[in-house]
């Protein structure tokens, strides 16, 4: 409405009121309102509008208008402006000129039409400008203000307790609002504190002037909001008049409130463990048991300790167990919580499984979300209730070089039927652990029998031993993965192999002779038995006689192993046709048989029986040199043999005559008739001998006489000798002994002439005394030579052989030359050394002549001249040669007066020198030592022989090789190979001999000795053969066993084995051991272990050099092996057998 058109209503009524009626132009009063309250400018927030002013007193009338404006002053378009009059009664005096006019808007005054009082209403809140128009009786003024009324008050009402639980933020908004405008805006906005975060802000428009949570935008918790958890944020509210201010703060329609809120983080599970399963002791009975939940942490930001709880669920069925909670649990750190009464055992469901989910409780008795679930599968773990196995094994000799063991197995567990069962080895005599060794899927609850394999060990003279003890594992396969529950350790049990012992070889003669009629025949038994543990073994016999009687398991004695015994084996004596079947065995120390031997068949054998009728006692034979036959007889009978031999036996009789006759058999005697042949008289006491095809033999005696012929021993004068003759009768004495076996005295008949007669009429006898002698003077009429024949005769009438002397009277020195003879080849050495001449000189008087020697060779003459060669029997006197060749030799002799051999003695000899010879290879030294590897304990060196020689005539040549060794000559020329097969000394000779006999020889002295042997063994390790490679791990303590061999040929010997290695750990050369010389002959061992840990990975080099002193010379035997660390090995513990080395 017009506000001048409304005044000029207004004081119209008015003065209709007071009865005047004013007419034309009237005089106003100029006193215009001045407002008091509210104050230009002033926030109105209560709906009970007080105005206050001052004005004329002469004031009746007023007229109000109020009107939206902007914040220039200017009216906003398209809104209501509100005029109301009232008259000065309506007002109330407050002192003076002032006036108070009081305008509730929820009650308005009563002046205020219904049509004003909605425009009033629907202005909503805003800046308002007041214009109050003073109508006095002639004049009126017009004063204003301005003022925003209906602002809200925003107000927050948010806590931490609200804030506690980010899931469900709590939170109360409040626009107070005085005017009660209809439709509110509120911008609710977060912002972080501190660095980082994001702004959020929510606008919620709402006729409620309070407002919560469930008014959001969103769901009223921290993630959909944008928010973060434990963090702090400035809240800032802005509520807004929707109707009338819909554009922004600062209107005179909106207001602001802020607040501090820390949004509460939810307590989190940080760890939790994986699935597990929980092995309880087999003794365990209750049907409920503790279970521990490992790794388990729990955070929170503000709370230093937390509540846990577990929400237990049975996967198995139902019912599940109650939920646990565990207070006071530190944040941050891994806990371990025990899980109260979780049922065990149940038929029905082994291995019952839970499934468990946590959450954390803060201080604000929050709790935070479940994490997990993770599963705990409960196991009862298995039982060893027995384990055993024997305390000793035997095994046979041979196989490989691991055995199978029994072992004696009871096991329980409440889930698993079947169970693994390890078994942990500790080698007592090497003193480490074996490989642990799986038996798998052994049943339970029965006695169950399964086998292990332990080394044998290599040999020596112990017992391999070992303690054993298992455990059961049950490897069921729960929830994805293995249960690997195992039980507790069995008490230790020991085992220790010992190797059967074994006859190796067995002998016994099969026929075993005897003499006489004894009790017991004693049979040898040669033997060799093998045992790895016992030295000495026992040795029994059992024999079977084909008759029916049996003698079991006799006591021979006791042998070493791998030595060659005879032991006797007494029996009673058996007769044909019956035998003997024996075994042996042997126990070792521990009282192990092996098994029986082969049958080893054995005949009892007497010996033959024989009577001699010829010849018989005394009987006499004639001996003629150089031997005789004399017929034999003889009866005989034996046993078994078709074939008997006969030996006789006396000085002078060695004949063997062999009588086959199958009556032998029978037990007839058979008479027998030969010869025996004697090289000797005199009385003989022959023993004969009769041996069976067995070797058996029967002997007898028997004396007898052969005689010889007399003997004229000597002829003392004249020896063969030169008598002057001096033209009339010379008388020539003879002095002559002579001698027989048994005639004395002995008659001796002359033959002056060697005519056939005797000279009756000159005999003697004589004594059988080679020291008497017979004399004769005869005379000689005639000078020339004379024959005289002497003869000896026996007491049985046997003549001598006759023996003659030739003299000769006026004759000449004679030289009578015996060698060299006559077409011979002596040998003249090459230094030129003379060759002795043996000749006899007759001579008449002079006791020495001298000899002279004419040398014709190669068409050269030379004379020799020898003085004083003895005319006494035959002489040696030596003759020089300057050349080889074709010779003739003519001899003189020379007498005192100069009387020359009338004839000389001619020969026609081949001088002939030695051939040259000697050894040049191998080393052309005069001996050499031959270091060669060893094949068991024989030697394999094949040395190869040359050398050289000469002849001067050529020809043919044979050569002849000597080895020292047994083995035959070898003809053949140089070189030449051979192969010595034994450590020891040998004399190699080399001859050459020409077509005449003449040798040339050279000696070499060869010594054969054996280079020791080496192998290494790494354990654990792999072996890589290729490039002979031990692969080993780093930080694991590996053993290396070194081993060396070697055959000592005299007890100076000494072995050293030596070892060098290029790494950090123990580097350099060290001395692994020493041993000195047994028995010569024998094998000799010497070990060497040491254990060493690798730190640095890579390539190192183990070498080893075993060095033996032999006659004061090093022998060395070196070896070199790489050594690659590695970090692991995955194979390495996988592999059975380590024994891939050397």
């Amino acid at each position: 409405m017009n506000a001048t058109r409304l005044a000029g209503r207004l004081f119209s009524r008015w003065l209709l009121g007071f009865g005047l009626v004013l007419l034309g132009s009237a005089a106003f009063a100029q006193t215009a309102p001045v407002f008091i309250s509210p104050v230009n400018d002033a926030i109105l927030t209560s709906p009970v509008l007080v105005f206050q002013w001052q004005v004329d007193a002469s004031t009746v009338f007023y007229i109000m208008r109020i009107q939206e404006i902007d914040d220039d002053g200017n009216v906003l378009p398209g809104t209501a402006t509100c005029e109301f009059s009232f008259t000065q009664n309506d007002t109330i005096p407050i002192g003076g000129s002032n006036r108070q006019l009081t305008y509730d808007l929820n009650n308005p005054p009563a002046f205020v039409n219904a049509q004003e009082r909605q425009d009033l209403a629907t202005m909503g809140s805003g800046r308002f400008r007041v214009s109050l128009i003073a109508l006095q009786p002639l004049t009126e003024g017009e004063g204003s203000t301005t003022y925003t009324f209906g602002k809200p008050l925003p107000e927050i009402e948010m806590s931490t307790v609200d804030a506690k639980d980010p899931r469900d933020l709590r939170f109360r908004l409040f626009a107070n609002d005085p005017d009660n405008t209809p439709d509110f805006r509120y911008t609710f906005t977060f912002s972080p504190q501190g660095e980082g975060g994001t702004q959020q802000q929510f606008v919620m428009t709402s006729t409620s002037e309070a407002i919560n949570q469930s008014n959001l935008p969103v769901a009223n918790n921290w993630a959909a909001m944008g928010l973060e958890q434990g963090r702090t944020y400035d809240l800032h509210l802005l509520v807004e008049d929707t109707i009338n201010q819909p554009n922004a703060e600062g209107q005179g329609a909106s207001g602001t409130d802020i607040d501090v809120v820390r949004i509460n983080d939810l307590a989190v599970v940080t760890s939790l463990p994986s699935n597990f399963v929980f092995h309880y002791d087999n003794s365990y009975t209750d049907p409920t048991i503790d279970v521990g939940v490992p790794n388990l942490t729990v955070s929170d930001l503000d709370s230093a300790l937390l509540d846990v709880e577990m929400k237990i669920n049975f996967v198995q069925g139902d019912p599940d167990p109650a939920d646990q909670l565990f207070p006071d649990i530190p944040r941050n750190a891994v806990q371990t919580l025990t899980l109260q009464d979780l049922p065990t055992k149940n038929p029905g469901t082994p291995h019952p499984r839970y499934a468990v989910q946590v959450r954390a409780r803060d201080d604000l008795d929050v709790f935070g979300e479940f994490f997990g679930p993770f599963e705990i599968t409960l196991n009862q773990r298995p039982l060893v209730v027995s384990a055993s196995g024997p305390a000793r094994f035997d095994y046979p000799l041979g196989g490989s070089t691991h055995v199978d063991v029994p072992l004696s197995l009871q096991l329980d567990d409440f889930e698993s039927p079947t169970l693994d069962v390890e078994v942990e080895i500790f080698d007592l005599i090497a003193n480490g652990f074996l490989p642990a060794q799986i038996l798998q899927d052994v049943p339970r609850d029965s006695l169950q029998m399964r086998t292990i394999s332990l080394p044998k060990a290599p040999p020596n003279d112990a017992n391999p031993q070992f303690t054993i003890r298992v455990r059961a594992i049950d490897t069921t396969a729960l929830n994805g993965g293995d249960v690997h529950s195992q039980s507790e350790w069995s008490l230790p049990f020991n085992i220790m192999l010992n190797e059967i012992p074994r006859v190796t070889a067995a002998a016994a003669p099969p026929v075993v002779n005897y003499q006489g009629d004894p009790a017991l025949v004693d049979i040898p038994i040669t033997l060799t038995a093998q045992d790895k543990e016992s030295a000495t073994l026992q040795v029994f016999a059992t024999a079977v006689a084909t008759s029916g009687e049996t003698y079991p398991d006799v006591y021979l004695g006791d042998v070493q192993r791998g030595v060659s015994t005879m032991l006797p084996f007494g029996l009673p004596p058996l007769h044909a046709p019956h035998t003997y079947n024996i075994t042996v065995r042997v126990e070792d120390g521990h009282m192990v048989s092996s098994e029986p031997s082969a049958v080893l068949p054995v005949r009892l054998n007497r010996p033959p029986v024989a009577e001699l009728v010829t010849p018989y006692l005394g009987q006499v034979f004639l001996f003629t040199p150089p031997m005789t036959d004399i017929p034999y007889t003889i009866l005989l009978h034996d046993d078994w043999s078709d074939d008997l031999v006969v030996h006789f036996a006396a000085d002078g009789i060695d004949d063997v005559n062999q009588h086959s006759d199958p009556a032998f058999t029978s037990g007839v005697p058979q008479e027998k008739s030969g010869q025996i042949t004697t090289t000797s008289s005199g009385d003989k006491s022959m023993t004969f001998t009769v041996t069976d095809e067995d070797g058996n033999a029967t002997q007898g005696v028997v004396d007898f006489r052969l005689h010889q012929k007399p003997v004229v021993e000597e002829i003392l004068t004249p020896e063969n000798q030169a008598f002057p003759f001096n033209g009339e009768i010379t008388m020539i004495t003879l002095d002559l002994r002579v001698s027989d076996d048994f005639s004395d005295p002995i008659q001796v008949l002359f033959d002056i002439d060697n005519n056939g007669e005797f000279d009756l009429d000159n005999t003697t006898n004589l004594p059988n005394d080679v020291n008497a002698s017979a004399v004769l003077t005869y005379p000689f009429n005639a000078w020339g030579f004379y024959t005289i024949r002497v003869v000896a005769v026996d007491e049985y009438g046997v003549h001598s052989d006759p023996v003659l002397r030739t003299i000769r009277l006026n004759a000449w020195p004679t030289v009578i030359l015996h060698t060299p003879e006559a077409g011979s080849a002596p040998i003249l050495e090459q230094n030129l050394a003379p060759i002795p001449f043996r000749l006899q000189v007759l001579e008449d008087f002079d006791a020495d002549v001298r000899i002279a020697v004419d040398i014709q060779t190669n068409g050269t003459s030379t004379t020799q001249i020898i003085d004083n060669v003895a005319v006494d029997g035959i002489q040696t006197v030596p003759v020089s040669f300057a050349q080889w060749g074709p010779t003739t030799i003519q001899t003189y002799a020379i007498d005192d007066n100069g009387y020359m051999s009338r004839t000389p003695d001619v020969r026609d000899i081949l001088v002939n020198d030695r051939p040259q010879v000697m050894i040049t290879q191998p080393t052309g030294e005069p001996q050499i030592r031959i270091d060669v590897p060893q094949n068991g304990t024989k030697a394999v060196a094949n040395i190869n022989f040359d050398a050289t020689f000469s002849d001067t005539f050529g020809g043919a040549l044979t050569h002849i090789w000597y080895f020292g060794d047994l083995t035959p000559d070898f003809y053949q020329a140089p070189p030449i190979m051979h192969a010595f097969e034994n450590f020891r000394d040998y004399v190699v000779e080399y001859q050459v001999v020409d077509s005449r006999d003449a040798k040339g020889t050279d000696t070499l002295l060869v010594a054969i000795n054996d280079e020791p042997s080496l192998s290494l063994k790494v354990f654990p390790a792999i072996f890589v053969p290729d490039t002979n490679t031990w692969r080993i791990e780093r930080n694991r303590p590996t053993t290396f066993s070194s081993h060396g061999e070697n055959i000592y040929r005299d007890q100076d010997e000494q072995l050293v084995l030596e070892r060098d290695l290029n790494s950090s750990d123990d580097p350099g050369m060290k001395l692994l051991d020493t041993k000195s010389a047994p028995l010569p002959g024998y094998t000799q061992f010497i070990d060497g272990v040491e254990t060493l840990t690798f730190a640095d990975l890579g390539d190192f080099t183990y070498a080893l050099t075993i060095t033996e002193r032999f006659d004061g010379q090093p022998v060395t035997t070196t070896g070199s092996w790489t050594i690659r660390v590695e970090e692991k090995i995955p194979e390495l513990n996988q592999a059975e057998d380590w024994e891939l080395y050397e």
